[in-house]
């Protein structure tokens, strides 16, 4: 599951910023021919934080109720770290214990009565194969679903970001699951940052 995320969120990443898609010679291309496609190997770069996405993310940023610890954690990560506000103590202590920090960005989980919430933040971003095509996005995020799950995935703070809710429990076929559009938009709505982005 860990790695469809980071797969979908690079995928979408790259659709949201509207990166050429990548080219290969045509004898490489015939080299990594897999699944009846001439596809170049996906290319994943890092990109900066803009200049003004730092300074827009210290004087907002919501760290009451974390220790010194995770936010010297939070700021080690090389994307802004976002979380929802108003959350409990008792979420602010779970987003803190499973809080993971990875070489381009974070994931952390929040865990609610029939679903899960998986927040992951990157500053890579992939550039497709030529099989695959994507629509740029038309307004803040882009909604997504799958058997048993809803996602938004939206860019800030010059990070690309899925939010996942999963659910506990769903039928074969259930696209979307038990989260509703408008409840995964209203936590989207609430997204601030909570640190990241420091040398």
């Amino acid at each position: 599951m860990r790695q469809r995320a980071l797969w979908a969120l690079a995928a979408i990443g790259a659709a949201l910023i509207g990166e050429p898609v990548a080219t290969a010679p045509a004898a490489a291309q015939n080299e990594r021919r897999t699944g009846g496609f001439d596809d170049p190997v996906p290319r994943r770069s890092m990109r900066p934080i803009p200049r003004l996405a730092l300074p827009q993310a210290l004087v907002s940023r919501q760290i009451e109720g974390y220790s010194a610890r995770v936010i010297a954690a939070f700021d080690a990560v090389p994307a802004i770290v976002v979380a929802p506000s108003g959350m409990t103590q008792a979420q602010k202590d779970e987003f803190s214990r499973t809080f993971r920090a990875t070489p381009d960005g974070f994931f952390a989980r929040l865990t609610f009565d029939d679903h899960d919430v998986v927040i992951n933040g990157t500053l890579a971003f992939t550039v497709p194969p030529e099989s695959l095509r994507f629509q740029r996005r038309t307004g803040r995020y882009f909604v997504q679903k799958a058997e048993g799950e809803t996602d938004i995935a939206f860019s800030s703070f010059g990070g690309d970001y899925l939010v996942q809710f999963i659910c506990h429990e769903y039928s074969e076929g259930d696209v979307g699951g038990c989260v509703t559009d408008e409840e995964a938009i209203a936590l989207f709505e609430r997204i601030v940052p909570l640190g990241g982005g420091l040398e």
